[in-house]
């Protein structure tokens, strides 16, 4: 009996840890999506800053002795600039829709790691092997589920910037909420899971 229930909880394992390098996987495809969303932000960001109105400017300058081709010329570049910042915004959302794509398959490799966890009798789910020194099957769905939370929070967040940025706000706050974007601050934590977790492979990988 006791062959059988190492037998089953080693293909569980195996089986979860192909779990947690897709997920891993998707983690890769966010951080490319969200570095593609730092660049349109900053752009965005800097084209937002610039003092509107160009043609105005220098009306206000030069009066009418400023020639009927500059003004057109003037108009042009703004028309060009305004395209570019309305262009930025459903970029932004795109890869939003993106975000939202890559969590709803973490989420799905969870349901799929909590599945397989409850199929085993629960001495096999919580077996640490010999020492308790290795991970549980119920440790890997653990590891697993935990940074979904911090990852959704994340989505929301990039969700109230963009819906912000719609709005006319000050450069000031533009420039804030471009640096909160950078940083991702809900995903804070998953680096510590990840240092956890990576900690814990070298440890593994010891005792072999």
């Amino acid at each position: 009996r006791r062959v059988a229930l190492r037998k089953c909880m080693a293909t569980a394992v195996e089986q979860l840890s192909l779990i947690l390098e897709q997920l891993e996987q998707l983690q890769t495809q966010w951080a490319d999506i969200h570095h593609e969303g730092v660049n349109v932000l900053r752009q965005f960001v800097a084209e937002e800053s610039t003092p509107p109105n160009a043609a105005e400017a220098a009306v206000a300058v030069l009066g009418d002795s400023i020639a009927p081709e500059l003004l057109a010329c003037l108009a042009n570049v703004e028309s060009q600039e305004s395209a570019t910042r309305i262009s930025c915004l459903p970029t932004l959302t795109s890869f939003l829709c993106v975000h939202q794509e890559l969590l709803e398959q973490m989420y799905d490799g969870s349901r799929k790691a909590r599945a397989l966890v409850m199929q085993l009798s629960p001495e096999a789910a919580s077996d640490r092997g010999q020492g308790g020194l290795r991970c549980s099957p119920a440790d890997h769905c653990a590891m697993i589920a935990a940074p979904l939370r911090s990852y959704e929070a994340e989505l929301q967040f990039k969700q109230m910037v963009v819906n912000k940025l719609q709005d006319r706000i000050s450069a000031a706050e533009m420039q804030t909420l471009l640096i909160a974007w950078e940083a991702e601050p809900m995903l804070e934590i998953v680096q510590a899971f990840r240092r956890g977790r990576d900690e814990q492979r070298r440890l593994e990988a010891a005792l072999r």
